[in-house]
């Protein structure tokens, strides 16, 4: 049985991205970067058009990447597939571990699913004199089926990190 899980990160104001959505409001947190990359890596990865486009469109090494587009339809590496819909992008994962990785309206539609297995949001909270322009606020409904498994605090030097789940167990 496969299981699906959402990762994306926020700040503690909620914000998600910049008003292009194509950039995050905070660069290359390696922290928060080794949580991504210790999760997804050897699993599948979904995400929309846009997030793949924020990664230079290339997909991330050693997983399976899964972009949802109506208008992507050019793969000559075969490197990533591409799909319509959430729901064949779950079905042709030859994974049983799938994270969906953004952006806002795949997240928003997956968390209306009821076979969400765990949700993993990293709260940054940023340096205090940070000036976001044309921030993205994003703050969405957790599915009532899926409780608070676990918050912890981690502090660093410019930043502290919260790391978050909510799951089914």
């Amino acid at each position: 049985m496969k299981k699906i899980n959402i990762i994306f990160a926020t700040t503690y104001d909620n914000i998600f991205c910049l008003n292009n959505r194509l950039n995050l409001p905070w660069t290359n947190i390696k922290e928060d970067m080794k949580f991504f990359r210790k999760l997804t890596l050897n699993n599948t990865i979904i995400m929309g058009r846009q997030t793949f486009n924020s990664l230079n469109n290339k997909p991330l090494n050693f997983r399976e990447n899964i972009i949802i587009s109506n208008t992507l339809n050019n793969n000559k590496d075969n490197n990533f597939i591409i799909t319509k819909s959430l729901d064949e992008a779950i079905n042709i994962s030859s994974n049983n571990n799938i994270y969906i990785i953004g952006g806002m309206n795949i997240i928003d539609e997956a968390l209306k699913r009821d076979d969400i297995d765990n949700i993993y949001l990293n709260k940054i909270k940023l340096k205090r004199n940070k000036i976001i322009s044309n921030p993205v606020y994003y703050s969405p409904d957790i599915p009532l089926y899926l409780n608070l498994s676990h918050i912890i605090t981690k502090k660093f030097d410019n930043y502290n990190i919260k790391f978050i789940k909510y799951s089914k167990d």
